[in-house]
Order: C-alpha cells, then structure tokens, then sequence
C-alpha cells in the first residue's frame, strides 16, 4: 500500500483523483506478474503501463513508474549504505567488521550522491543512451526510432521535477518508508521465531 501511494504521488497533481485502491490493485497486479514470469522489474512495470494507459497518457505513466522505480531503487540504496555504516554500533560479538563492507557502503554513497547531481543538472541519462547507441551501425536504426519516445519521457519527468516538488519529496518519503516496513518485517518474524524456538524441545527429543 505504501508503495502504491508513492507511485500515486510521482503521476502528478492533475492525477491525483485516481482512486488509491485502484492503483495499489494495479501495482500489486503488476508485483505478481514480475514474479510469476521470472521477469521480475521489466514485467512488473510494463504491466502497471499497460494497465493504467486508458486512465493516464501513456507518455506519463511511463515517466511516472521510471521515476517510481529510480526513487525505490534511490531509498534501497540510502537505506543499505546507512545500514552498513551503522554496523560498528551494533553488537556484534567481537567478530571484526570486514573494511570491503564499508568499502561498498561508500560506493553506494558515491553513487546516490552522483545520481542526486544528474537529477539536480536535468541530465538526459535515457536519450543520451539512445545517442550513445545510435553510433553504432547495426543498431542505429533501431536507437533512432526509440530516441523520441525517450525524450518525451525524460521531458515528463523533468517537467513533474519542476512544477510539483511537494510530490517528488512525498514519493522519496514513502519508499523510504516502505524500506523501513520491510526492515520492520524481518524483525517481526525472527521475533516471533525466538520466542517459538525457545518453547520447542530440544532436537534429540524432537527425534
């Protein structure tokens, strides 16, 4: 639910009226068919396209789940690059922290931060692939024929960025907030699991 309501607010102001049990229906429709063709983001997203075009110009629905997505994957990233320098606070037994962990949290770090200033500057990163491909003769036809839609997208995207920023920053809230539910969800069922473990017998009486 909570990242059908981040999706809600990444599809812009004159949108906002889509009722929100309709998208979080087409989201998880498009969830369970990432799962169930192995396809896992490339079907998901295209079906959530597919199945919210007759309500929504197809150019923004297309924007709006890119954005969707790039601010989910945005949040994972934030939130494991926090985790992995908060390790030295939490209790670990003594067992040294491996320097690679912290290696590959400044990675991450490094990353977000790039992604953050291409964002900021309006850096064309899908057309200017197209560009990039089309120089290349085999496939420069077919890069010449997807460079327009791409830059459509992009210009969707750019002009959600600047006339509804309220909306962007409620969409980043919200899929923080997800990652934090499933962090929630985790605790919750080893929770659970230890206090079922401690009332079970031991594995030789079990046996």
């Amino acid at each position: 639910m909570v990242r059908s309501l981040a999706w809600r607010c990444t599809l812009g102001r004159e949108y906002r009226h889509l009722p929100a049990r309709m998208l979080f229906r087409v989201y998880v429709a498009g969830e369970a068919m990432g799962l169930l063709f192995f396809g896992g983001l490339a079907v998901a997203d295209t079906t959530r396209v597919l199945m919210l075009r007759g309500a929504v110009p197809t150019i923004r629905v297309i924007s709006s789940v890119t954005l969707d997505r790039g601010l989910y994957i945005v949040g994972s990233a934030i939130f494991l690059a926090a985790t992995i320098l908060l390790l030295p606070l939490a209790p670990h037994g003594g067992t040294a922290i491996p320097r690679m962990i912290y290696v590959i949290g400044s990675i991450y770090a490094a990353i977000m931060a790039l992604v953050w200033i291409g964002m900021r500057r309006r850096v064309r990163l899908l057309s200017g692939l197209f560009s990039l491909l089309s120089k290349l003769r085999p496939l420069r036809a077919w890069t010449e024929r997807r460079r327009g839609p791409a830059v459509q997208i992009e210009d969707s995207m750019f002009h959600f960025l600047n006339t509804d920023r309220p909306g962007l920053w409620s969409a980043f809230a919200l899929n923080l907030a997800a990652h934090s539910l499933s962090a929630f969800e985790v605790l919750l069922v080893l929770w659970f699991w230890a206090r079922v473990d401690r009332h079970l017998p031991p594995c030789s009486s079990r046996a």
